[in-house]
């Protein structure tokens, strides 16, 4: 059987641990940008500790002209975070959640697309609904912030308009339509899932 391309981009146990530490006040900043140019990361900083954490954009290829964008953690000091950037929001959150989301590949239906375009059509949508024969990736594409009364607090976010930037909402109906297409998990739940995608990134063969 054909190999099909797969790919599964989660939060490591080492960023599993680093957002588990996401408790207390925390600062949203975004570095200083050159006019025109889109955030490809944000600054976590605890107001009551030396604790930073980084959340940046990354991509790898599933196949040729399909790319699996992805977000990346890391915690650091806040001694080592360049001065000068723009504080974007506020929160005091209880706990965090990973959002995850799908992308796959499909024929285009005839109509779907322009002639002349490559008649190929990317879906997203939550990480149980890919079809069976199709090339696809699951990846973390969101972090959900919760307040100390269990309500959604902010999301920090890949912007789909403008590939590997960073978007940061508060506005409950945007965090609502973003996660429209995405699976919210808790910390914990993300190595049960890594376990059960294992089989999955590897293919028909």
């Amino acid at each position: 059987m054909a190999i099909l391309n797969r790919l599964a981009c989660l939060p490591s146990e080492a960023e599993c641990y680093t957002l588990s530490q996401i408790q207390g006040v925390f600062e949203i900043w975004q570095p200083r940008l050159v006019p025109g140019a889109s955030p490809q990361e944000f600054f976590l900083l605890n107001r009551d500790s030396d604790i930073a954490i980084r959340i940046c954009s990354d991509y790898r290829d599933v196949q040729f002209k399909f790319e699996c964008l992805y977000l990346k953690v890391y915690q650091e000091s806040t001694d080592d975070i360049v001065p000068g950037g723009t504080q974007i929001g506020l929160t005091k959150c209880q706990k965090a959640k990973v959002v995850l989301r799908a992308e796959w590949e499909r024929p285009a239906l005839p109509g779907e697309v322009p002639p002349h375009y490559e008649q190929i059509v990317q879906v997203r949508g939550e990480i149980n609904t890919i079809p069976a024969d199709v090339p696809a990736c699951i990846s973390m594409v969101g972090l959900l912030l919760f307040g100390e009364d269990g309500l959604k607090q902010g999301l920090v976010y890949l912007d789909d308009d403008f590939p590997l930037s960073l978007g940061y909402v508060e506005d409950t109906a945007n965090i609502i339509q973003f996660l429209s297409q995405s699976t919210v998990l808790a910390i914990d739940e993300v190595e049960k899932i890594r376990i059960q995608l294992w089989n999955w990134t590897k293919g028909d063969r």
